[in-house]
């Protein structure tokens, strides 16, 4: 009979819970359905031969993967390898499933086609053998839902999005599996973020299965551990593109909780980490405070004094409208003070000028200023409330037209929309920075409003968008290997 499931079963001296974890999957109803792949990761205590009892009594259940030590994430990579059910799911070795579910969730990935099935589980803690529980909080399960769905929805699905709620299709997984790093702790969060971003179908059950145990002291994720092993997390993140992103809202409203989803949606459509900043806002922080909040973030990001230690070459400055505003600016600051100096930059319909008055020498603020969402009431009043003083509006790091030097500027992605007031600006911007020597993209996205990014992916114009960005980060990276090729190759 065709396996259904494949559980794989990393293990490295885990003699004291081995036995627990595999007499679990004991249901006489499912056997000849599941496989259990026990990967000894170079054990020195009696993990294999625990395991190797369990293979003469169910050979057609068990499998034994020995080999030398080299991670959670290692044995991961081989028990996957070499997996033959339709679905994948880990299980660490002391944790175990809930017996009596194991039946009904063979039966429900029997007739499924999902790319990525969630279940919720419960966190046991070792002392008191007390039961957390971490659920889905949706309308409707047992039903098929698209990557974009959960982002929408995302608050009622995140706390099964991890480790101990993913199962895979194998072929999916297979496909876009990224390998997990070696001798490497907390490669969890790459195994639950990186395929799933990929995910054409999400199925969340309303059954619980993963039993997660919780307090034991030589857990990798006890507080002790994770100082300790704070290299690891950085290494686990290091080469991954970030995206350092400041939000919109007229530098007085919105916050990083309203752009979660939008954050989502980026971090998905583009396979880059998004960390977005709450800078403060005015009025009762007026200019320059919420700038340098923005400022002294990415001073973090870009050397190295920020969790994710990312190679700053891999950092994309990003923000729409007031954020488009901030991340202009602080490139401008950041060429001025020499203290770093960003690569890239996407600026998203930004607010880069500070006159939306009747006189305004831009066609967009007059002609699209009154009916159009945006208008150029609300950034006269957004400017009065950002600006403490009249003298502020000239400031180039409020209003990055005012600069007169544009040099020694990051590559540079705009997008502007077509009926929205800001648009002329936007592209002025870019024409300055192009005449000054540096690499620009303008793109005009046609039939659009001001906003139209916080729309979700459904939407043309943020597929367009989305399309747009990857064209950029993809010919930036095609220019940085071209700048790497060795002469003395020919090529």
């Amino acid at each position: 009979m065709d396996k259904i499931v494949s559980f794989i079963i990393p293990s490295y001296n885990v003699e004291k819970y081995l036995n627990v974890c595999l007499t679990s999957f004991l249901n006489p109803e499912v056997l000849d359905q599941i496989e259990v792949i026990v990967v000894d990761d170079g054990s020195k205590d009696q993990t294999a031969q625990i395991a190797r009892t369990y293979i003469e009594q169910y050979p057609q259940v068990f499998r034994l993967i020995s080999k030398e030590n080299g991670g959670h994430g290692s044995a991961i990579n081989a028990g996957t390898a070499q997996a033959v059910g339709r679905y994948l799911k880990v299980i660490d070795a002391d944790d175990w499933v809930v017996t009596e579910n194991l039946k009904e969730f063979v039966e429900k990935l029997t007739d499924c086609s999902a790319d990525v099935v969630l279940n919720p589980y419960h966190q046991v803690d070792m002392q008191t053998g007390e039961k957390t529980v971490w659920r889905m909080f949706l309308d409707r399960y047992e039903t098929l839902y698209t990557l974009e769905d959960v982002v929408q929805n995302w608050k009622n699905f995140d706390r099964c999005f991890a480790f101990h709620g993913i199962c895979y299709n194998r072929e999916f997984y297979q496909k876009h599996r990224y390998e997990l790093p070696e001798k490497i702790f907390y490669e969890d969060h790459e195994y639950t973020t990186i395929p799933c971003s990929y995910a054409a179908s999400i199925y969340p059950m309303d059954l619980y299965l993963y039993q997660y145990l919780v307090g034991n002291a030589e857990q990798s994720v006890s507080v002790t551990n994770r100082l300790k092993r704070m290299s690891h997390v950085e290494k686990v993140t290091e080469d991954l593109p970030v995206f350092l992103f400041f939000h919109g809202g007229g530098w007085v409203t919105d916050c990083i909780d309203n752009y979660e989803r939008i954050c989502a949606r980026l971090a998905s459509a583009t396979d880059h980490i998004v960390v977005s900043v709450e800078y403060r806002l005015a009025p009762e922080y007026p200019f320059p405070i919420g700038f340098y909040d923005c400022y002294m973030a990415a001073k973090a990001m870009y050397t190295n004094q920020f969790i994710l230690n990312t190679d700053p070459d891999k950092i994309t400055l990003i923000g729409d409208s007031a954020g488009g505003n901030l991340a202009a600016a602080v490139s401008l600051m950041a060429r001025d003070q020499g203290e770093f100096l960003p690569k890239r930059q996407i600026l998203i319909y930004p607010a880069v000028n500070n006159d939306y008055s009747e006189n305004s020498p831009y066609l967009s603020v007059r002609r699209y200023g009154t009916e159009y969402l945006l208008t150029a009431g609300k950034m006269r009043d957004y400017i009065n409330f950002y600006a403490s003083a009249e003298e502020d509006k000239r400031s180039k790091y409020l209003a990055p037209l005012m600069e007169t030097d544009y040099s020694n500027q990051p590559d540079t992605l705009i997008l502007t929309a077509e009926c929205d007031p800001l648009r002329d600006e936007g592209e002025e911007y870019g024409r300055r920075l192009k005449e000054a020597g540096n690499q620009v993209e303008i793109h005009r996205i046609q039939d659009a409003l001001h906003g139209f990014f916080a729309l979700g992916v459904k939407y043309y114009h943020v597929q367009e968008s989305f399309a747009i960005i990857n064209r950029f980060l993809d010919s930036y990276g095609q220019k940085e290997s071209e700048k790497n090729v060795n002469p003395a190759d020919g090529k």
